[in-house]
């Protein structure tokens, strides 16, 4: 009797961190996909020259993007635009990228591009957790 209880704890046991292991595998995927997507967003900005006056064109490029990438992330629920981007630009909200002008008083605008993945835990009654990341472009000159 002692050999079926060892041989089912460790059944259970390794269960547990196969648990882990794929759970880590799926947070750090998804990681990688939001700052793939961070860092496509901001070649985008930079190559389009993108200053505010060219939205359109922004737009129509990162949208052409988001639809050929897996991102589906909208601020539905809980999370809305307002409350995870104070200040950015509404253009691109239906997108679920945050773009915030960090230099808006000068004809050298750069741009802080933040690209969420929002996770729900309705198990643990957490929901709408989420994850972000961010980071700058170069200095756009406007001719």
């Amino acid at each position: 009797m002692q050999e079926a209880f060892g041989g089912s704890f460790l059944l259970k046991l390794f269960m547990v961190f196969f648990i882990i292991y794929v759970a880590f595998i799926g947070v750090a995927l998804n990681f990688a996909k939001i700052y793939r997507v961070k860092n496509n967003v901001i070649n985008i900005l930079e190559q389009y020259q993108y200053d505010g006056d060219n939205g359109i064109i922004v737009h129509q490029k990162l949208e052409d993007y988001l639809h050929s990438v897996p991102y589906t992330t909208r601020f539905e629920g809980n999370l809305t635009f307002q409350s995870a981007c104070p200040g950015g630009d509404t253009n691109f909200s239906d997108l679920g990228i945050c773009i915030i002008n960090e230099n808006p008083s000068s004809d050298e605008p750069y741009y802080l591009v933040k690209v969420y993945h929002v996770i729900n835990f309705p198990i643990l009654s957490v929901l709408d957790l989420p994850i972000t990341a961010s980071g700058e472009t170069v200095v756009i000159k406007t001719n």
